[in-house]
């Protein structure tokens, strides 16, 4: 399937009993400059992975950046243009005029109004600076902008970071209305992604600065995930330069991911993309209040830089994508891959997994720019690889 606006996120949220889940893209194509308007796409999952589009809510002037979506699929945070908004009611929204098709979606015909809204106006949780104006031909100061979000399971509170490195917590108050409950600057850098804990307790935050943070929702002191040491790869590969100066021999963090863990705490997925270029991933047990992690797994995937992470609902597999278009899935206990397949011929953007199916089976949903693919995943292509007598035999005799 192809839309006819770029993709930047999308968010899957189980609706029912009866196996359908709700799949919501967001993305833009630029509005008032290219004449292709910014949408939230809206998309049922049956339980034999058939994506059924129910349309299309049209955002303005404002392309939908990232977006998340509550587990029980009624409230939606979005990043829309510089401001942070939630919708509600997003399981049942308003049937369309007729029936649309992908062609049609985010598409301006002159000849025909634009479809009506699928929801209500969504309330503002966090308003965005305004565009800097030129004054003389000189530009001032660009304000730090929002560049990622995070909604907690119970939909109360929303963590949004800032290119600037700072991390705020924005929580629920009466009568719609949002306020800020703790702003802090910890990371020097832009935040990539953020995750809440399973029980809202936690979150962490990802950026280009090496650091990956752990802080506790209600305000505090956050603790470090530590990096592993990369001893090997280190040893191996040169280190980068960058104007004719190395660079430290770091992984910079790219997607991070919370799920259930032991009953002493939580598990963290991350991605990291080392300095040389090649991307692992790794499982971390996180206690409650989030301080002392320790990271338990480690593992390199790909040659190439990752560029999405998404876990399965039952936290059983672990799916990466890359620059180059590559889709892995892994064991998440283990860290071993199971899958790799070539799903685009460019960066892999928006990556979620369903749930398991009756058979055993998964299904991965990837977007490259415009391009939706629904890959299934078997459970027979999801076995470990074994270690053979024969291959043992070979690798003693190397």
């Amino acid at each position: 399937m192809t839309s006819s606006f770029s993709l930047f996120d999308a968010a899957l949220a189980r609706r029912g009993a009866d196996g359908e889940s709700l799949l919501v893209f967001g993305g833009g194509g630029g509005a008032s400059k290219t004449g292709v308007p910014n949408a939230l796409v809206v998309t049922r999952l049956d339980a034999s992975w058939q994506m059924q589009l129910v349309g299309e809510h049209r955002t303005g002037l404002a392309p939908v950046q990232s977006l998340a979506l509550s587990p029980t699929a009624d409230r939606l945070a979005c990043l829309q243009g510089p401001d942070v908004l939630l919708y509600s009611g997003v399981d049942a929204p308003a049937p369309p005029a007729e029936p649309p098709t992908w062609e049609s979606v985010a598409t301006v015909d002159k000849k025909r109004p634009p479809p009506p809204p699928l929801y209500a106006s969504p309330a503002m949780v966090l308003r965005g600076p305004d565009p800097d104006p030129e004054a003389d031909g000189i530009r001032k100061p660009r304000l730090p902008e929002v560049y990622s979000l995070a909604l907690s399971p119970d939909g109360t509170r929303i963590a949004v970071g800032i290119d600037d490195g700072s991390l705020v917590m924005m929580e629920a108050a009466a009568q719609g209305e949002w306020r800020q409950r703790w702003k802090e600057k910890r990371h020097a850098r832009d935040l990539k992604s953020l995750a809440f804990s399973p029980d809202g307790a936690v979150v962490a935050s990802a950026a280009d600065d090496a650091l990956c943070l752990l802080w506790p929702a209600e305000g505090g002191e956050p603790s470090e995930v530590a990096q592993p040491a990369f001893r090997w790869h280190n040893f191996v590969t040169p280190a980068p330069k960058r104007r004719g100066k190395p660079l430290p021999k770091t992984a910079a963090w790219r997607c991070v991911l919370m799920a259930e863990g032991s009953s002493s705490g939580a598990s963290l997925f991350g991605a990291l993309n080392h300095a040389a270029g090649v991307g692992h991933v790794l499982r971390a047990a996180v206690p409650r209040g989030g301080s002392g992690a320790r990271v338990e797994r480690w593992a390199k995937v790909t040659p190439n830089r990752l560029t999405a992470l998404a876990l399965s609902a039952d936290g059983a597999l672990l799916a990466a994508g890359t620059n180059e278009g590559e889709l892995h899935v892994l064991q998440a206990s283990s860290l071993a891959r199971l899958v790799r397949l070539q799903e685009h011929p460019m960066y892999v953007a928006v990556l979620v997994l369903t749930e398991r199916d009756a058979a055993g089976g998964y299904a991965a949903i990837s977007c490259s720019t415009n391009e939706v693919k629904v890959t299934r995943l078997p459970k027979e292509r999801l076995v470990p690889p074994t270690l053979s007598a024969d291959r043992l035999l070979l690798l003693l005799a190397l």
